[in-house]
């Protein structure tokens, strides 16, 4: 894994697996969701590299995300669940933009894309998944304790190809 494109639903958990990723990997991170304006200008920069994390939802660049990436990994959560994740978020970091990635902004637009978002957005997801799935490894998770074991089993491989 040297390109990995990291999607879901806010509240998913998709900074968190980012960092843990890329920490993991040696990579370097991006975030790329809705609190950074200059996304789509910097975006062609970014995915032109040969390594990265990028973190982000955005589904009218996604196509060429996922056309770079070597994998892609989709935080494919219940609404109720990344509403909840919305919910500890906001708790944990009261409106503010931390060094790590996480941005907790909640709005009316933002729960309005999360009510929707599996019926609305998630189709195209599944849609663009597919259409780059002969060229990208696809991950599906379900919950956040498989995203959990991927990250680790992430880091025992990773652990394993130093050692030998």
């Amino acid at each position: 894994m040297r390109r990995v494109a990291v999607l879901g639903c806010s509240g998913s958990g998709k900074t968190v697996l980012a960092n843990r990723l890329g920490e993991t990997l040696g990579l370097p991170i991006v975030h790329g969701d809705f609190h950074r304006k200059d996304w789509e200008e910097i975006q062609p920069a970014v995915i032109a590299l040969e390594e990265w994390v990028i973190d982000a939802m955005r589904l009218d660049s996604l196509d060429e995300r996922l056309a770079r990436a070597d994998t892609a990994v989709f935080l494919d959560l219940s609404s109720w669940e990344c509403f909840l994740g919305v919910l500890r978020r906001r708790r944990r970091y009261r409106g503010r933009l931390h060094a790590d990635g996480v941005a907790d902004f909640v709005n009316l637009e933002l729960l309005f894309w999360l009510l929707r978002f599996r019926r609305r957005h998630r189709p195209r997801v599944l849609e663009l998944l597919e259409r780059h799935a002969g060229s990208t490894e696809i991950v599906v998770l379900r919950s956040r304790a498989e995203a959990t074991a991927f990250a680790t089993s992430c880091s025992f491989n990773t652990s394993l190809s130093r050692a030998a």
